[in-house]
């Protein structure tokens, strides 16, 4: 984020953050069990700013999946002036939210060169 504002030409106002939502809230460092505990919980808790407006939101929840796509669905109405996600297939940003057969790649191993640029032409738009 960093680099998207110093090419902008903008600078972070003091105190800015980022705020990052999951489709589930669980500390675990290895999918395969996370997603065994989610198939035996009752109920997945969900994180109360949610529901808050942002500039953007940036999806990067992989591709489909069947213990996954369930909770991907909440987020359709993610009150966001802008939407998007960096599609590995066709190597680039979509401007839009993803829908649930899409794969909004993880920030792992991305190219950031794209999304930087795309982050700095949103911030010189704010």
């Amino acid at each position: 984020m960093t680099a998207a504002y110093n090419k902008s030409g903008r600078s972070l106002e003091p105190r800015s953050f980022l705020r990052v939502l999951n489709l589930f809230y669980l500390c675990d460092n290895d999918l395969r069990s996370a997603k065994a505990h989610l198939k035996t919980s009752q109920a997945t808790p969900v994180c109360t700013y949610e529901d808050y407006p942002y500039p953007w939101a940036w999806y990067a929840w992989g591709g489909p999946d069947k213990a996954l796509d369930a909770l991907k669905v909440r987020f359709a109405a993610t009150d966001a002036v802008h939407h998007f996600f960096y599609c590995g297939e066709q190597r680039k940003v979509m401007q839009r939210a993803p829908n649930l057969g899409e794969k909004a790649r993880h920030t792992q191993g991305m190219p950031t060169e794209d999304l930087v640029n795309f982050l700095a032409r949103l911030v010189s738009r704010m």
